[in-house]
């Protein structure tokens, strides 16, 4: 969410607010979020929010900040707790925005989610993929954190908070 935009292409301070929202989206034919939909927000999930940002010519660049990532596989849920994430948007003049996110993710979070029961050959798999490719020093000079990169585009939405 991009709160206190006053100018699409150029606006001194904006926030930009990335949280959870619940209830099932409708998807379009071509695979896409249909647009102008409404959700509830999660109160309950972690908001991370980066405040004032500058927007210049379209663009936002903010960070570094913290993020929880909520994901789940089949059955499984987990849970990644991304640092020293750093977005960069572009704002479109309909207002979606098509952007990148990099951040790292912890080794020790991976293999949390690697080694719950059930996961088998693959958890071990994983668990060793993910030690060997950990390519992000923390203090101590050891690599603890995989470098990760995320693309989006978004579109419009509204979100209900009823507080």
């Amino acid at each position: 969410e991009l709160a206190g935009v006053d100018n699409l292409v150029n606006d001194d301070s904006v926030d930009v607010m990335l949280s959870r929202a619940a209830g099932v989206p409708f998807v379009g034919t071509n695979g896409v979020l249909e647009p102008g939909q409404t959700y509830d927000s999660d109160l309950n999930a972690p908001v991370s929010i980066v405040a004032d940002v500058p927007l210049i010519d379209g663009v936002i660049e903010a960070g570094p900040f913290e993020l929880t990532l909520p994901i789940q596989v089949f059955q499984y849920n987990f849970v990644f707790h991304a640092h020293d994430v750093r977005i960069h948007m572009e704002v479109r003049e309909d207002g979606t925005v098509h952007g990148y996110m990099g951040m790292g993710l912890p080794v020790e979070d991976i293999l949390i989610a690697a080694n719950t029961p059930g996961t088998g050959e693959t958890g071990e798999l994983v668990s060793q993929l993910a030690v060997d490719a950990a390519d992000l020093m923390d203090a101590e000079g050891e690599c603890s954190s995989l470098s990760g990169t995320m693309r989006f585009d978004t579109v419009s939405a509204f979100l209900f908070d009823e507080e």
